[in-house]
């Protein structure tokens, strides 16, 4: 165990200073390759967000930017199911549904008491809904500017919750849908007369997906300072109340 010194401190010697401040200098050096690698990736990435071609809600321009590999680019339109699917308990068709079967299970767990120094256990009872199966399904077409892709090539927003119907005894389905159509923005490169596979970001402008894409290089770096700096000061004092008798061999 690294000696104690009457008044609580560790006592350090002159050659663990040494190899903390070279730690130090390591950790500095490192940090300073991550965050200019980090300054680097977030500048191309603003650059090319900016540089992309933008479109607004234009069936013809996209197809011709599809056909002539226009590369990245924002387009805004409208997102929807070719063919839709339904479900026997619940109204309407949609792009997309979820079940979850659900149980009301009883459990048991242990409580701890204690009181004037003794301690003892009881048994508590609860019930909770457990999820013990689940099923999902999908349209197999979508469209998007006029243009028909398979599901999956511009991802929906997350299935939304619709209702909970009861199917037995204490069991229950709670059931997640994707509406018909939704409107937004995809991010996406325009090449070989179709699009990369991305998400439609829902209820924004052109505009505002950009907006939301461009990343401040300036508060990334602040904040990986900070955590950076942080984790340097934790290795460097672990290494000074760590054993440390190979650096006096």
């Amino acid at each position: 165990m690294k000696r104690v010194l009457y008044d609580g401190r560790f006592e350090i010697t002159l050659r663990e200073v040494l190899f903390s401040i070279i730690i130090i200098a390591v950790f500095v050096g490192v940090g300073s390759l991550v965050s200019e690698k980090i300054t680097s990736y977030i500048d191309e990435n603003n650059q090319s967000v900016e540089q992309a071609l933008k479109i607004n809600n234009d069936a013809a321009l996209f197809e011709y930017a599809m056909r002539t590999n226009a590369g990245d680019a924002f387009v805004s339109g409208t997102l929807a199911a070719v063919d839709t699917v339904s479900m026997p308990d619940i109204e309407g068709n949609y792009a997309g549904i979820a079940v979850d079967t659900e149980r009301y299970t009883r459990h048991t767990r242990e409580v701890r008491h204690e009181k004037d120094g003794k301690v003892w256990y009881t048994e508590e009872e609860y019930w909770i809904w457990d999820l013990i199966d689940s099923e999902e399904i999908n349209c197999n077409k979508i469209k998007f500017l006029e243009h028909e892709f398979e599901y999956g090539q511009i991802g929906f927003p997350a299935k939304e919750y619709l209702t909970t119907i009861k199917c037995g005894y204490h069991l229950r389905n709670k059931y997640y849908v994707n509406e018909v159509s939704y409107n937004g923005v995809i991010r996406t490169k325009l090449k070989d007369n179709t699009i990369t596979k991305t998400n439609l970001m829902s209820g924004l402008s052109v505009e505002e997906a950009v907006n939301r894409s461009l990343s401040n290089t300036d508060i990334v770096s602040v904040i990986f300072w900070m955590v950076w700096i942080c984790f340097t000061a934790f290795v460097t004092y672990m290494f000074f109340v760590g054993e440390n008798k190979w650096i006096e061999d």
